[in-house]
């Protein structure tokens, strides 16, 4: 594993050299943009683990490079990647179906036309964090639950406009779900 950090020359060309890498942690680090992912998804086509949590310059873009050069991503960590929008969840959906863990939290961009895209394409997903992804409602969640069978943990915090329905549809669709963290309560009836 690598984990970028400030100590690295702004130059540094990583993915000529590194064309084994597997796993990249580039968290909190927020010079690291699409040009830098552009340039690393182009030179480490091996990569089945990418985590940019809280990269204010990981855009579009940037997760559309990773999904076109980068198919074999199996782990991937977007937490408080705020620009990014459905296009770029739903390229990553479609290319990179191998997808077993996914963390989108804080994503507020993101609506239901993520979930879906993420139900008809990721059928071998295990764990979904969308913690605060406040668009999200029960209909995208019916699609997951719908396709997304071996779903073990689910992350459903200050996803607000998520109903009884939601959880209805995952009793029936997710019979591996053993972990559905903090739904917020205010959400469901009493």
């Amino acid at each position: 594993m690598l984990n970028w950090s400030s100590h690295f020359a702004p130059n540094c060309h990583c993915s000529a050299g590194c064309a084994l890498l597997e796993h990249i942690n580039v968290s909190y680090c927020d010079k690291i943009s699409k040009n830098g992912i552009e340039k690393l998804s182009l030179g480490c086509k091996k990569l089945s683990a990418f985590i940019g949590k809280v990269c204010p310059s990981i855009n579009d873009e940037a997760v559309l490079y990773l999904a076109t050069n980068c198919v074999n991503l199996r782990t991937v960590n977007l937490h408080g990647c705020s620009t990014i929008t459905d296009e770029a969840i739903q390229r990553l959906a479609s290319n990179c179906f191998q997808l077993r863990y996914l963390c989108v939290s804080n994503c507020t961009n993101l609506t239901d036309l993520s979930l879906i895209s993420i139900g008809h394409n990721c059928h071998s997903l295990v764990t979904l964090e969308v913690s605060g992804c406040n668009q999200f409602t029960d209909n995208g969640f019916q699609t997951l639950s719908r396709y997304c069978h071996d779903l073990e943990k689910l992350d459903l915090e200050e996803c607000v406009l998520i109903t009884d329905n939601t959880l209805a549809h995952l009793a029936n669709g997710c019979p591996l779900l053993q972990n559905l963290v903090r739904v917020y309560s205010l959400c469901l009836s009493s």
